[in-house]
């Protein structure tokens, strides 16, 4: 995960022993280093990251991955993790925003295979909701998402297989498939 403001710009990376990092940009090296800011925290073999600032902050900030026992696991800006309320299939991609000036956690659900999101509700309340009750038939690789004119959320997924998939349409998840990328990583579209 990469985090960039005019303050802080620094990466949340996974290392070869399973353990969390973070890489800083020093300015007047102008080089990236570790520099000692580790937070000290293990992750599930198959974890992934996402990070994203708080709303209207340049400073403060939320990293997100799966602890060993495959918990979501948000970490803040002082280095404090906190295990959140949810119950995230092993190795599941994470996306993290900040949308209408709250934090939102994207994540799928390991009972039903359901893509969910968390929303940061204050106090170090987070509240979890279903995007979409659409299950997905490949494991996926990693999502993003977008919010269309109308403000609606969308959600663009590749998987595994590399098909590109957009999931839409509300609660019901109406699920397109975009297209895959091939073996010479360009994307084809489907027709």
């Amino acid at each position: 995960a990469w985090l960039m403001s005019p303050q802080i710009n620094l990466i949340a990376f996974i290392t070869s022993s399973y353990a969390l990092n973070i890489a800083q940009f020093d300015e007047e090296e102008e080089e990236w280093g570790v520099d000692g800011t580790d937070p000290a925290q293990q992750l599930h073999v198959e974890s992934k990251i996402a990070g994203c600032f708080l709303p209207g902050s340049e400073e403060r900030f939320y990293i997100f991955f799966q602890d060993p026992e495959k918990r979501l696991v948000c970490l803040d800006s002082d280095w404090k993790p906190i295990v959140l309320p949810a119950d995230p299939l092993a190795g599941t991609p994470l996306c993290a925003a900040s949308i209408n000036g709250r934090v939102h956690v994207f994540y799928v659900g390991d009972k039903d295979h359901f893509l969910h999101y968390l929303v940061g509700a204050g106090e170090g309340v987070w509240v979890d909701n279903i995007v979409a009750e659409c299950v997905f038939d490949e494991s996926l690789r990693s999502l993003t998402l977008a919010i269309d004119g109308e403000g609606n959320l969308e959600v663009y997924i590749l998987t595994v297989g590399n098909v590109l998939l957009h999931v839409g349409g509300g609660i019901e998840g109406v699920t397109l498939e975009l297209g895959k990328v091939n073996q010479e990583d360009k994307f084809v579209a489907n027709k």
